[in-house]
């Protein structure tokens, strides 16, 4: 794993100033690009590299210094300065071309991929990104954190603009007057990280990349604030019940699953931190995706059988579905859902019922049960009986692999959890 500090190098004439992030100030420098390096760089090893992108124009000009170039803008260029430094990390110049058509533009995209090194953490300065390369840089960036495993550490733009138009600067502010200020847009680049994960939890019940987002960026935080940082505790706490869930439904852990605390809690907690505006429509998907899941409901079972529904987790909702019928009535007729032989008298029962078996040919719990057996029997609506029992059918062929004989196809089953969970509403929990 080694650093990389990017950067696109222009073809203007720079006036030079100080620049500013986080209220340290370097200068007077000319290129943005040494004073972001001076900032972000100073520590950086023999492993770690500066590269700079160029177009000939921009080599000729700002690269190169007048002894190499004629054409050169200053006495010393870019290159030289960054030498100047003597800092650890190599300096590269990497080629480009103008991007002046569809197919240098792809050559400019390959050529930033290349250069990108597996499992490499990058700082991107954009200052002199023109026309359409910020735009392709990041996209460029984003396919190589898939293929290469690359971490954005950091994005900057150094806003000389805000003083003015260059010419006018130099005339009229002094050299030391003229502060310009490095924009830190890292924050929007986590953004789109953090809503792409929520994407995946919305779409898809996947926390897997929400729990990267914490072990990278949250954990730092909380390492370096001793815990104190409200903010990043809030955010931890919610990405851990959203997996929670997640994982208890994949692995039909119905207990935990009826046990689910209310998300509304842990999401409030956030929506009066300090986040940037453009999170706060995150957490309303977060809030709208987890709005049915109360604390400690039986019906949280239900909810979790239409989430297995909706991401294709079929075995696991009519498995929730079916242990959720059981323990409903185990709470309805005053038994102990986590007791095995109670579960199992209010199965029994349900199959004698929708199969009207009489009670003379009662055996094993309901004969030993027989009294309370008889109440649940008398009370419990036929057309329950028979929709569980067909609901207990299908999580049976599920059970045995389809090596039963009459073993259904795979097509079925997601009509057949549609279904029952529509009779399941209509018979139990209707509002």
């Amino acid at each position: 794993m080694g650093r990389t500090f990017l950067s696109f190098l222009g073809t203007n004439r720079y006036v030079a100033s100080y620049y500013y992030l986080n209220g340290q100030g370097i200068g007077p420098v000319t290129f943005v690009q040494e004073a972001l390096v001076r900032m972000l760089c100073k520590d950086w090893h023999e492993n770690d590299r500066i590269c700079i992108f160029c177009t000939k124009d921009a080599e000729e000009r700002n690269w190169q210094d007048k002894a190499e170039s004629q054409r050169a803008n200053f006495e010393n260029g870019l290159y030289s300065r960054l030498l100047a430094l003597n800092l650890k990390p190599k300096i590269e110049k990497i080629s480009i071309p103008e991007g002046r058509s569809e197919e240098e533009i792809l050559n400019i995209f390959q050529i930033v991929f290349e250069t990108l090194e597996e499992n490499d953490h990058i700082i991107f300065d954009i200052t002199h990104s023109f026309r359409s390369l910020p735009m392709l840089n990041l996209v460029v960036l984003n396919y190589a954190k898939f293929l290469k495993n690359i971490r954005l550490e950091g994005i900057y733009y150094g806003a000389f603009e805000v003083l003015g138009n260059p010419r006018e600067v130099k005339k009229n502010i002094p050299l030391e007057k003229r502060n310009a200020p490095i924009f830190d847009l890292t924050p929007y680049a986590k953004l789109l990280e953090w809503s792409w994960a929520v994407s995946d939890f919305v779409r898809y019940g996947h926390t897997k990349h929400l729990k990267e987002l914490v072990e990278e960026k949250i954990n730092p935080i909380l390492a370096q604030t001793a815990g104190a940082d409200e903010t990043a505790k809030a955010l931890k706490k919610l990405v851990k019940a959203l997996d929670n869930l997640s994982n208890n439904i994949l692995c039909n852990r119905g207990k935990k699953i009826l046990e689910q605390q209310s998300f509304e809690e842990l999401i409030e907690d956030l929506e009066t931190a300090e986040l940037l505006p453009p999170f706060r429509p995150l957490l309303k998907k977060i809030k709208e995706k987890t709005a049915g899941f109360k604390q400690d409901e039986i019906k949280n079972g239900f909810v979790a059988a239409k989430w297995c529904l909706d991401h294709g987790l079929i075995p696991q909702g009519i498995t929730i579905l079916e242990e959720t019928i059981i323990s409903f009535f185990c709470e309805k007729y005053g038994l102990n859902m986590q007791k095995k032989d109670d579960r199992e008298l209010i199965s029994q029962v349900i199959q004698v019922r929708a199969n009207n078996l009489p009670k003379n040919e009662w055996k094993g719990i309901l004969k030993r049960r027989q009294e309370i057996a008889e109440k649940i029997f008398q009370t419990l609506p036929e057309e329950v009986c028979k929709f569980f029992k067909n609901l207990a059918q299908v999580r049976n062929d599920i059970n045995h692999g389809g090596f039963n004989k009459d073993a259904r196809g795979y097509q079925k089953f997601n009509q057949h959890l549609k279904d029952y969970l529509q009779e399941a509403h209509r018979l139990i929990w209707a509002d």
